[in-house]
């Protein structure tokens, strides 16, 4: 399998740029997977008559995954030269056009991290029975949660305030 040209590429990112929903895989109602395999087809069809490689839809998908994939890494080092102690210029190299294009296709968030997702280690619901009889599972909410981790065969107990 032969790399894409850059015009190739370049066609690839200002499509889907145009066509937003298909880029970030929102279209997922029947309606919405049909119109992204045609849209996939015209693509495909576009993009093997310029000259270059010839790529079925599934591989011109992969392209598309993988560009999504180098732009994630790529933020992901400059975030972390740019956080490291000691001083000096960050050693990760500046975004590439193309990187900078793929963040601005997937919009606000993309190749950021994840900082607000938390999963309490028990669910507990007032609609649950309670072993002390009539009493609610729940009083009033806890203002602690313990959270279990398992590490080598010890329980360890971490306590975070909510």
């Amino acid at each position: 399998m032969t790399a894409p040209s850059t015009t190739q590429i370049e066609t690839l990112l200002n499509f889907l740029e145009e066509h937003r929903d298909l880029a970030r895989g929102t279209l997922r109602n029947v309606e919405g997977r049909l119109q992204a395999q045609r849209l996939w087809r015209d693509v495909c069809d576009t993009l093997n008559a310029m000259g270059g490689c010839t790529k079925t839809v599934q591989q011109w998908q992969r392209v598309w995954t993988d560009k999504k994939y180098w732009a994630k890494k790529n933020v992901a080092a400059a975030r972390r030269s740019a956080t490291t102690t000691g001083g000096g210029p960050p050693s990760a190299p500046p975004l590439s056009r193309w990187d900078t294009k793929v963040l601005n296709i997937m919009g606000d968030g993309f190749g950021e991290p994840q900082t607000t997702a938390a999963v309490p280690a028990f669910v507990v619901s007032e609609s649950m029975p309670s072993p002390l009889g009539s009493q609610p599972a729940i009083a009033s909410p806890p203002r602690t949660q313990e959270l279990i981790e398992i590490h080598t065969g010890w329980y360890l107990f971490y306590t975070y305030f909510v």
